[in-house]
C-alpha cells in the first residue's frame, strides 16, 4: 500500500475513484433512510420537479470528500488543512440543519460567518493582492479581510442559488473544480489537486443519481450547495494567491478576472436576479423563477438540456477568460467582456422563452 501514498499519480487516481465509489454506494442508503424518516423535499410553486425527493445528497458528497481527502492528503504539505476541515464541518452541519429544519437567512449568515472567520482570521487564507486592478497590487490587512469575506459570501450563496434544476450546481462545480485542479497541477500544488480530484469523483457519482436515476433520485440540498460553495471559495482564494508567484507555461496576469470566468454562470446569474429584485423593490433573497435555468425550462427545455447548455456556456466563458488574459492584464476589460457575453446569452434565452410563450 505504501506505493499508493508515495506516487502522486496513484494518489490522484485513488482519491478520484474512492470518492466516486463512496458516493455511489452511500446514496441509495441515504435515499432509503430519507424515505423511511420522511426527510425529503416536496414540490412547491417555484420548483421544477414533481413529487417528494430526498435532499441529503450533500451528505454523501461531504462524507466521500472528507474520508478520501484525509486518507490521501499529506498534511505537512497543506498546513491549513486542519482549519479548512474544521470550517468545512461547520458548513456541513449548517447545511444539514437547514435541510432538516429550515434555517432563517440570519442563522445561515451567522453560521457561514463563523466558518469563514476560522479560515480567514486563524488560517490566514485570504486575498492579499488585486493583481493590478485599479492600479492596486498588495492590499492592507483590513481591505484584504473585507474583500475576502465579500467574495466568500458571494460564492457560497451563488452556488446555493443556482441549485434549481437537476445537475446544474454539480455540473457547474465539476467544470470549475476541474479547471482549478488543472491549474494547481501546473503550479505544483499537488495536495490541492488531490482535493480537486476527490471532489470531482464524488460529484460525478452524485450527478448520475441526481440526473439519471429514477429509483434513487436525490438532491444535494443546502448541505451540498453550501459545502460546494465553501470549497470553491477556498479554491478561488488559493488560485488567486498562487497566481501572484506561480511560474507556469501560462502567465496568469489577471487571476481575479479569470476566477470570475471560471464561475461565470453562478456569479452573473446571482448578480442579475439580485439587481432585478432590487429594481422591483423586493428583497435580493426573494424567491422567484427569474434565474437563467428557469428561463430555459420555461422555453420548453428539459432539465438535462438546460443544464447542458449552461455547462457549455460556462466552459465557453472560461476559455474566453483565459484567452483574453493572454492579450490584456487589465481585469476591468476582461470582466466587461465576460459581462457583455453573459448579457447577450441572457437575451438569447429570453428570446427563446418569448417565442415559446407566443407560439
Amino acid at each position: 500500500m505504501s506505493i499508493i501514498f508515495t506516487s502522486d499519480i496513484l494518489r490522484l487516481l485513488f482519491a478520484f475513484f474512492l470518492a466516486a465509489g463512496i458516493t455511489w454506494f452511500s446514496i441509495p442508503s441515504i435515499v432509503h433512510l430519507s424515505r423511511e424518516k420522511h426527510l425529503h423535499k416536496s414540490a412547491n410553486g417555484r420548483d421544477s420537479h414533481d413529487g417528494a425527493i430526498p435532499t441529503l445528497g450533500g451528505a454523501a458528497i461531504f462524507i466521500a470528500f472528507g474520508i478520501t481527502s484525509l486518507l490521501f492528503l499529506r498534511a505537512s504539505y497543506l498546513p491549513d488543512l486542519k482549519l479548512f476541515m474544521v470550517a468545512l464541518i461547520i458548513i456541513f452541519m449548517l447545511g444539514v440543519k437547514d435541510d432538516l429544519m429550515v434555517l432563517t437567512a440570519l442563522q445561515k449568515f451567522i453560521g457561514e460567518l463563523v466558518a469563514f472567520d476560522l479560515l480567514i482570521f486563524f488560517g490566514n487564507i485570504r486575498i492579499t493582492d488585486l493583481h493590478g486592478f485599479m492600479g492596486i497590487h498588495e492590499i492592507p490587512m483590513i481591505t484584504s479581510l473585507l474583500i475576502t469575506m465579500l467574495i466568500s459570501f458571494g460564492i457560497i450563496n451563488s452556488i446555493n442559488l443556482i441549485d434549481g434544476i437537476d445537475g446544474l450546481a454539480s455540473g457547474i462545480a465539476i467544470i470549475a473544480i476541474s479547471t482549478f485542479g488543472i491549474w494547481f497541477w501546473m503550479t505544483g500544488q499537488l495536495e490541492l489537486v488531490i482535493l480537486s480530484s476527490a471532489l470531482v469523483g464524488s460529484l460525478l457519482s452524485f450527478f448520475y443519481f441526481n440526473v439519471f436515476s429514477k429509483k434513487n433520485k436525490i438532491f444535494m440540498g443546502d448541505t451540498g450547495s453550501l459545502v460546494l460553495g465553501y470549497i470553491l471559495t477556498f479554491f478561488v482564494i488559493k488560485f488567486c494567491e498562487s497566481a501572484v508567484t506561480a511560474k507556469t507555461v501560462l502567465n496568469l496576469r489577471a487571476a481575479p478576472a479569470v476566477a470570475m470566468g471560471i464561475l461565470a454562470i453562478p456569479i452573473f446569474d446571482t448578480l442579475r436576479v439580485f439587481w432585478i429584485r432590487i429594481l422591483r423593490r423586493q428583497s435580493p433573497f426573494h424567491a422567484d423563477r427569474m434565474h437563467l435555468h428557469h428561463i430555459l425550462i420555461q422555453s420548453g427545455l428539459s432539465h438535462l438540456k438546460a443544464t447542458f447548455i449552461l455547462m457549455m456556456m460556462n466552459i465557453f466563458l472560461i476559455l474566453i477568460a483565459f484567452a483574453m488574459q493572454l492579450f490584456t492584464a487589465n481585469i476591468i476589460y476582461i470582466v466587461i467582456g465576460l459581462f457583455v457575453i453573459c448579457v447577450l446569452m441572457t437575451e438569447v434565452f429570453n428570446h427563446l422563452k418569448r417565442k415559446t410563450t407566443t407560439g
